[in-house]
C-alpha cells in the first residue's frame, strides 16, 4: 500500500463527500463498521422465526452490505491511479466467478434438502474472515479535517427514496395507481426530492455534489446503467421466479440453469480491465456489451 494517500476515492460520483467520509472516520473504521453490521443481519436472518423478522432482519444486513460494497472501490481509488484501479477492479471479480460457479446450485440444494437458513449460515465465516482482514490488514490512518458533514441532506434522502419505492410497491397491488395513498406517496417523494436538491446546493460537504449534473460523461453512463439495469433485474430476479412459479423446477436446477450466465457475467469482468488499463478506452467496450 502506498505511503500517501490520494484520497481520489469515488470521484466519478461524489467527488467531495467520498473523500471527506474517509477523512473523518478511516477506511478501516467504515469498513469494520459496515462487515459488522453485515454479520449481524446475516445472523439475525438465519435466526428469523418469521417472514417479517426475515424482511426486518434481510434489511439490515443490507445496510451493512450496501456500505462496504463501495468502500471496497473506495480503498482502490487510494491506492491506485485512475487508469490502474481498472485492472484491480476487475480481479474483484474472481471471487465472485470462483462462487458462481457452485454457489447457485449449492443454494439450490440447501432449499430442497435442508433448510433456506444455511445459506445465510455460509456467509457468516466468509464475512468473519473478511472483518479480520480488514482488522488487522488494513491501515487505519484517518486524515483530520475542521469540516463536519451535515445529516439534513441524507435525512432528505432517505424519505425522498423511501415513499417512492413504498409507492411503486404499492401501485397495482394493495393500492390502484390513481389512489390516494399511491398518488400521496409519490406527491411527497418529489418534495422531498427538491428540498434535498436545495440542502444539498448549501451544503459545505454535500452527499451528491450537484456539479456531477453538469459532467456529460457522468450523465450519459448513469442514465445508460439506469435503464440497463432495469433487464438486468428481470433476469436475475425474475427468471428464477419463472423457472420454480411458473415451471416448476425445483432450486437445485434452478442454480444450475443460472450459473453459466453468472460465471460469464464476473468472468469478463477481468478481460474488461485489463484491456481499460492498457487502452484507456472504453466507450466501445460499454456500447458492445
Amino acid at each position: 500500500m502506498p505511503g500517501a494517500f490520494r484520497s481520489q476515492t469515488c470521484s466519478w460520483l461524489f467527488p467531495r463527500h467520498g473523500r471527506q467520509i474517509i477523512r473523518l472516520y478511516g477506511r478501516r473504521t467504515l469498513l469494520l463498521g459496515c462487515i459488522i453490521v453485515c454479520l449481524l443481519g446475516t445472523v439475525w436472518s438465519a435466526l428469523s422465526s418469521t417472514f417479517v423478522i426475515l424482511i426486518i432482519a434481510r434489511t439490515f444486513l443490507s445496510i451493512g452490505y450496501g456500505g462496504f460494497a463501495p468502500l471496497c472501490f473506495s480503498a482502490l481509488g487510494d491506492m491506485f491511479e485512475p487508469v490502474e484501479r481498472s485492472r484491480w477492479i476487475g480481479l474483484l471479480n474472481l471471487p465472485a466467478m470462483i462462487f458462481s460457479f457452485f454457489g447457485p446450485i449449492l443454494g439450490g440444494w440447501f432449499v430442497d434438502n435442508l433448510s433456506w437458513r444455511y445459506i445465510f449460515w455460509c456467509g457468516v465465516p466468509l464475512l468473519v474472515a473478511a472483518l479480520l482482514m480488514v482488522l488487522f490488514g488494513l491501515s487505519g490512518r484517518v486524515q483530520h479535517t475542521g469540516s463536519r458533514m451535515g445529516g439534513c441532506g441524507a435525512l432528505l434522502a432517505a424519505v425522498a427514496s423511501s415513499t417512492l419505492i413504498l409507492a411503486f410497491s404499492m401501485a397495482g397491488t394493495l393500492y390502484p395507481w390513481s389512489s390516494a395513498q399511491v398518488l400521496g406517496l409519490l406527491v411527497w417523494s418529489a418534495v422531498f426530492w427538491v428540498l434535498f436538491i436545495k440542502a444539498e446546493a448549501r451544503a459545505d460537504e454535500p452527499i451528491l455534489d450537484l456539479q456531477v449534473l453538469k459532467n456529460r460523461s457522468f450523465i450519459t453512463i448513469a442514465s445508460a446503467c439506469f435503464l440497463s439495469s432495469f433487464g438486468m433485474t428481470g433476469l436475475v430476479i425474475y427468471y428464477p421466479l419463472l423457472m420454480q412459479g411458473v415451471q416448476g423446477a425445483s432450486a437445485t436446477l434452478t442454480g444450475q440453469i443460472i450459473s453459466p450466465g453468472i460465471v460469464l457475467m464476473n468472468f469478463l469482468g477481468v478481460p474488461t480491465g485489463f484491456i481499460v488499463a492498457r487502452t484507456k478506452r472504453y466507450k466501445w467496450m460499454f456500447m458492445v456489451s
